[in-house]
């Protein structure tokens, strides 16, 4: 049985708090990082690689980013699953210790960006599909209500600050129907996430390096 498959819209909201507009990074390295809750999760890296991915084709040339794995590596076990910093305070309390800030510094690494994302689904399974001898189809409609949340907080590890928070929701319906061949229009808001905030990242790291400007 074809199932035909179509995109459907999705709406993403963006919040800036914290003051941020621009970071302060020139060529040194991000390192787009997992929040506790999401290292031993899946979602939250294949995630992550999508970030990385996009925001690398804006800032090619510009910024440097790092993968997580290398940093956690060049840093270990300081930033492992069990001991990685979850608060500026954290951090401030790991910075204090020399060998810590020579390995960062040996890196190039300006800002760590702390990524926690979510999602969530609500709907109405109204599709029946059954086959026989004779064949199979399915009938009827059904629509799913998706969310994705992420939130993505900035460290500048030079100044022991947080700089601001990136916050991004996106929402969007997938639909259904069928009567014998199933047409499903799917909302990709994990993906529209990805994109919605690799932008707005990418833009503050841009503005950066061609203007220069400090975020506080």
């Amino acid at each position: 049985m074809l199932v035909s498959a179509c995109p459907a819209p999705t709406k993403t909201e963006v919040l800036i708090e914290g003051g941020v507009r621009s970071l302060q990074a020139g060529h040194e390295a991000v390192v787009l990082f997992p929040t506790h809750r999401e290292r031993a999760g899946a979602g939250g890296a294949e995630f992550i690689r999508c970030l990385k991915k996009d925001l690398e084709e804006q800032v090619a040339h510009r910024v440097k980013i790092m993968d997580a794995a290398r940093f956690q590596d060049a840093l270990f076990p300081w930033f492992d699953a069990q001991h990685a910093p979850s608060t500026i305070e954290e951090l401030n309390t790991l910075l204090a210790r020399s060998l810590v800030r020579e390995r960062i510094a040996s890196l190039g690494v300006r800002y760590l960006v702390n990524i926690a994302s979510t999602a969530g689904s609500d709907g109405f399974p109204g599709m029946f599909c059954g086959g026989g001898y004779g064949g199979g189809g399915c009938l009827g409609v059904s629509w799913e209500d998706k969310t994705h949340r992420v939130q993505a907080v900035i460290w500048d590890i030079v100044k022991g600050v947080e700089s601001g928070t990136l916050s991004t929701v996106t929402s969007g319906r997938s639909v259904g129907f069928a009567f014998v061949v199933p047409i499903v229009f799917v909302a990709y808001t994990e993906k529209d996430a990805c994109k919605a905030l690799a932008a707005e990242l990418g833009r503050l790291l841009i503005d950066a390096t061609e203007a220069g400007t400090i975020s506080k």
